[in-house]
């Protein structure tokens, strides 16, 4: 593809990079003196070179325990990747399709430095540079010059420590003193440059956490959402689910005043020992003979001839001896009763 084309094509993305190139630039775009000599870009190969600057980002770069990996510092992915693309213009050009394919985008710093986001593969939005970005950025950028610092304090203690013997040894203790002194000042440098270098860490890891909690937060939205949606529904609300328990409990006392009633024996009608016996004597007291009557001496009258005289008294001792009994057969069968 000739790279005319391709600038045209991709002029936008090349504002913030190749207009600040060095003549090295003449490689990509041709000179002004050599017009008729056109260039070209083998875009298979760079489709091909882009694939491995993914590699080496998710090999290298993404999995930062931070959780700071999508943002690396432009001359830093740069030094990383001299293996793949061999001049700087090659690596803007490899750059460029894997912007235009969605998978990097170019920022810069608080000093002009140029930063590579790359896009997180937990997030399905395009990628963007804020300004959270620039900060992790600088953050790292002092982080680095910290540990360097740090390095050369090492090597200068180190180094303080052999002149320090070496002057024990030759008798000079003035100077022994003097390099102890610088031994101990270069050890606190170090401990306090430590310190600093903890508080960024801290700063950086809460960058990192703070993304991390907001896409928590992002899933409890989506998550709540759905249980609402489904809720909504199957018709269950607050309401309905009050009134349906309410109701389930009023069912669960019926029936229980139910099995209590059913599980009362059935007891006979108690009565009183005392007041049947009371009348049951007032029953039989008032059962007395009949008096017989006196006997009449025998007339001698002519008269018809008459049935003998019954001697039950005309029947009512037989009737009260025969309800005496069934009052008693009455009695006993109320004490079997009981």
């Amino acid at each position: 593809m000739p790279l005319s084309k391709w600038k045209e094509q991709h002029s936008s993305w090349m504002d913030w990079s190749f207009s600040k190139l060095s003549k090295t630039s003449e490689w990509l775009f041709g000179s002004s003196k050599s017009e008729a000599c056109e260039k070209y870009i083998h875009l298979p190969t760079i489709k091909i070179q882009a694939d491995l600057l993914m590699n080496l980002y998710s090999r290298e770069f993404q999995s930062e325990v931070d959780g700071t990996g999508s943002i690396v510092a432009y001359s830093t992915f740069y030094d990383s990747a001299r293996d793949i693309v061999h001049t700087k213009e090659n690596f803007d050009v490899v750059l460029a399709d894997l912007s235009e394919r969605g998978d990097v985008i170019v920022g810069q710093g608080r000093n002009g430095e140029q930063i590579l986001k790359f896009r997180d593969t937990t997030s399905a939005g395009p990628v963007t540079f804020t300004e959270t970005d620039a900060s992790v950025h600088d953050i790292r950028r002092a982080m680095s010059k910290v540990e360097k610092e740090i390095s050369v304090l090492e090597k200068k203690i180190e180094k303080l420590d052999v002149d320090c013997r070496a002057s024990l040894r030759s008798g000079d203790k003035t100077k022994a003193a003097n390099l102890l002194r610088q031994k101990k000042r270069a050890q606190k440098d170090i401990s306090d440059k430590d310190g600093q270098y903890q508080r960024l860490l801290t700063m950086l890891q809460q960058l990192g956490s703070t993304k991390h909690n907001k896409e928590v937060l992002d899933a409890y939205k989506a998550g709540t959402a759905a249980f609402k949606a489904t809720l909504a529904r199957h018709g269950l609300t607050p309401d309905k689910i009050d009134e349906t328990m309410d109701e389930v409990a009023n069912s669960i006392d019926d029936y229980r005043e139910i099995e209590e009633a059913m599980g009362i024996p059935i007891v006979p009608k108690s009565y009183d020992e005392e007041e049947l016996e009371k009348e049951l004597d007032d029953l039989i007291s008032k059962q007395q003979p009949l008096p017989t009557p006196a006997a009449v001496s025998p007339r001698k009258q002519v008269v018809p001839s008459l049935p003998e005289v019954p001697s039950n008294t005309l029947g009512y001792r037989e009737l009260d001896d025969d309800e005496t009994m069934n009052l008693e057969k009455r009695l006993q069968r109320l004490r079997s009763a009981m």
